[in-house]
Order: structure tokens, then sequence, then C-alpha cells
């Protein structure tokens, strides 16, 4: 860190116009677009045991034993159960978030 004075700066944690929604995914697939002004989002599934998230459509999970190879990766990331997983998602347009999960999961999704 460069510049270090002995005093540590946080950046703003709540921002004016943050929006949330609890969102019920249907047949275990839901979006939610992005504002364009959006530059952090919250993602917290409330009643699941598998939700992921990405700026395009998660694949199941992928799985592997021992050593990986590069078509075991799937789109998406999961995110835990009660409790919020941040993601700076930096400036961007015409946006939107992609969930797979059961199929009635509600999931908390919070735009900053």
């Amino acid at each position: 860190m460069s510049n270090f004075n002995g005093y540590v700066s946080l950046p703003s944690d709540l921002t004016l116009g943050a929006k949330s929604i609890a969102l019920t995914l249907s047949s275990g697939v839901g979006s939610v677009p992005i504002p364009d002004t959006a530059t952090i989002v919250g993602i917290k599934p409330l009643n699941s045991t598998s939700v992921r998230v990405g700026l395009e459509a998660p694949e199941a999970d992928g799985t592997a034993t021992g050593t990986a190879s590069a078509t075991d990766l799937k789109k998406g990331c999961p995110c835990e159960v009660s409790v919020f997983t941040w993601f700076n998602i930096g400036v961007g347009k015409s946006r939107t978030l992609y969930f797979k999960g059961g199929a009635t999961d509600v999931i908390e999704v919070v735009v900053m």
C-alpha cells in the first residue's frame, strides 16, 4: 500500500440508489437487470442448498477428482446460503444477473 500514513481509508459501503428484490426462481432459473449505475451486487440465497450466479447463464457446478481440466470449470459462481456474497462488478451498461438453483429458491438481490 503506497503512501500509507497510519490511517485506514474505507470506501463507502452503502450508496444512494441502493435497491433490492426477493427473487423467486422459476423452474430453477431467474434473472435481474442491473442498473447502469450499480457497481456492487449482493446475493443471499434464503432457502436453497445450491445457488449459482453469473453475468451469463450459470451452468451446473463442474466436478473432478484429483486433477481437473479446463472443461470441468462451469459458468457461474456459487453463493453461500443465508449470508450475503458481495461482488464488485465495475461499471457497465445493459447488464443482467442470471441465477441457477432449486425449482422455487428465493434469493435476496441487492444492487448498489
